[in-house]
């Protein structure tokens, strides 16, 4: 069986990782391309269909993580508030 990384299905690795040692990981992209046309757009709307294109890829890591055996909740959020870059955050909780 082939494992994909990251890199093959987006075309680049996350920005940032970040842990707590706890259990809990926080995955940075900045500039995600599923979201980025939407950014800079403040409206309700917007945010509404930012977070729809996020639902994806965070099956897609639940599911990669189930397969390597790790139970896990992944939740996604959008950061827009620097004018300069949007960071995509993904925060991945594993099941003890």
């Amino acid at each position: 069986m082939r494992v994909l990384h990251c890199r093959q299905v987006y075309g680049k690795a996350v920005d940032k990782l970040q842990t707590n040692h706890r259990g809990v990981f926080v995955l940075k992209d900045f500039g995600f391309k599923w979201t980025a046309q939407h950014s800079g757009k403040s409206d309700v709307a917007s945010k509404q269909l930012q977070l729809k294109y996020l639902k994806f890829p965070s099956g897609l890591l639940r599911g990669a993580l189930k397969a390597l055996g790790f139970d896990a909740s992944v939740s996604a959020e959008v950061d827009s508030s620097d004018a300069s870059r949007q960071v995509t955050s993904f925060h991945v909780r594993l099941s003890t």
